[in-house]
């Protein structure tokens, strides 16, 4: 099952996928540690061990997938492009909508005018310049397989057995980390 999922998930993911550092961690640490919750850990609601393997690796997938979004526009930029979107097309007009039953009829709200700049000491600060900076995409991948890990295993553990599901996770996870 491990395997099979894995390789579509490295053929949707594509470069940034590490299939082979997946099935060893798998490999390593999922069999005792599903061996160990299954003796030691209450859950919230009954689990499949294989639907929380597959759980985990669709988390990962989810995280990977997210690193090729092109989410590092500074966050004024990004304002400025979702009023745009907000906002009709030149030439249109707005459809209006009647108000259901029960529903109160929204008021336009003026957009109120930009708080007046206050005179400051700090104006002669240095301004901050966001530059790019190289991921190293292996080290991500180990955060985000960890994270997915934990999440996934650990996440229906109840009570204070998620203290009992820590201390024995985390010298495994040393040993592939």
């Amino acid at each position: 099952l491990t395997r099979c999922v894995n390789t579509k998930i490295a053929q949707r993911v594509g470069e940034n996928w590490r299939e082979d550092r997946v099935m060893s961690v798998v490999d390593v640490i999922v069999p005792s540690t599903l061996d160990f919750m299954s003796k030691n850990c209450k859950e919230h609601l009954p689990s499949v061990p294989g639907q929380l393997l597959e759980s985990m690796l669709r988390l990962l997938e989810a995280f990977m997938t997210s690193l090729e979004e092109d989410d590092d526009e500074p966050e004024d930029k990004l304002k400025e492009e979702d009023k745009k979107k907000d906002k009709p097309a030149e030439g249109e007009e707005e459809e209006a909508r009647e108000p259901e039953e029960g529903e109160e009829e929204e008021k336009e709200e003026e957009e109120a005018p930009p708080p007046e700049e206050e005179d400051s000491d700090d104006d002669d600060r240095p301004k901050l310049k966001l530059e790019p900076v190289d991921m190293n995409i292996d080290k991500v991948f180990d955060m985000y397989l960890v994270m997915s890990l934990i999440w996934s295993l650990g996440g229906n553990i109840a009570g204070k057995d998620r203290q009992v599901f820590s201390d024995f996770i985390r010298p495994l996870l040393q040993q592939v980390a």
